[in-house]
């Protein structure tokens, strides 16, 4: 069940949540003000948002590698294309690392950072240098105009301009000590049935997006194994949506976060979601399944 949120956010991005004092919910407004969820996600006995120094029109948040408390990662591009990585500390500084390079959108995981430019081609982040030619080109099956970087890392998924949807769990590159990357041939993309205009990976590998008409779906299950009548098909991918009803049955959402109520021990754990509507309100998604 959705539940709104105070404030106002034209993107929301949601990493995992380890315990009650996690900072892992960003956004940006209308304005590219940056602002940060302080007290974890299911704390909302008020307006909690704290603004950022700095000014972005997209936002990632993940969660540094598997540790006891790892730290946010977040990175962002600004409305000139300008990529900039958070080096944390408080909110009155200008916080952001400037990273050589030119892109759309963004979107990092625990390990990786891939996004496109404005003419739909996907890069790959090459690590390790914040000047020079920082970026790895990656092969898609066409532009692309939303991504999603989901585990086991690098799982990609990607959005064409019809709604068309790709997976690949195959970009196979390797940065070598002396900097040269390699690659085990080009990525293999596979489609996936359905149709969304921007799409969400959590690091636990839950998937969930938005489609045309402004319905938020996450995708529950792959069915193989249970429809032994197409053995060797390609994967029978089950959406389920994340109804407005009987909240507000009238939402029409823009773009949706899936992040991991995340469990150390087991490495897992459920999704939670957050996502904007078309008018810029802030909401949760509070039920499990």
């Amino acid at each position: 069940m959705w539940f709104r949120v105070p404030g106002s956010l034209k993107q929301v991005s949601v990493g995992r949540r380890f315990t009650s004092l996690d900072t892992q919910v960003w956004g940006v407004n209308s304005q590219n003000q940056i602002w940060r969820w302080p007290v974890g996600p299911y704390d909302f006995n008020s307006n909690n948002w704290e603004l950022i120094a700095g000014e972005l029109k997209r936002i990632s948040v993940a969660s540094s590698a598997p540790a006891a408390y790892p730290k946010p990662v977040v990175w962002g591009v600004n409305s000139a294309d300008e990529i900039y990585r958070w080096r944390g500390g408080d909110s009155r500084g200008n916080n952001w690392e400037r990273i050589a390079g030119s892109l759309a959108d963004i979107v990092v995981g625990s390990k990786d950072v891939v996004g496109f430019n404005g003419a739909g081609e996907l890069y790959k982040w090459r690590g390790g240098t914040t000047t020079g030619n920082a970026w790895i080109k990656v092969v898609v099956p066409g532009p692309i105009t939303g991504i999603a970087l989901g585990e086991t890392e690098p799982l990609v998924y990607a959005v064409q301009p019809g709604g068309e949807i790709w997976f690949t769990s195959s970009l196979n590159w390797q940065v070598m000590p002396s900097g040269f990357v390699t690659f085990d041939g080009d990525p293999q993309w596979l489609p996936v049935i359905g149709s969304l205009v921007q799409i969400s990976a959590s690091v636990s590998g839950h998937v969930c997006g938005v489609d045309a008409f402004g319905k938020a779906w996450w995708l529950s299950n792959l069915l193989d194994e249970q429809n032994p009548a197409t053995p060797g098909a390609a994967p029978n991918w089950y959406w389920t949506e994340l109804s407005s009803y009987p909240t507000s049955p009238s939402i029409q959402f823009k773009q949706i976060s899936v992040g991991d109520d995340y469990d150390y021990t087991a490495q897992s754990g459920p999704p939670f979601f957050w996502a904007v509507d078309v008018q810029d309100g802030i909401w949760r998604w509070v039920e499990f399944f």
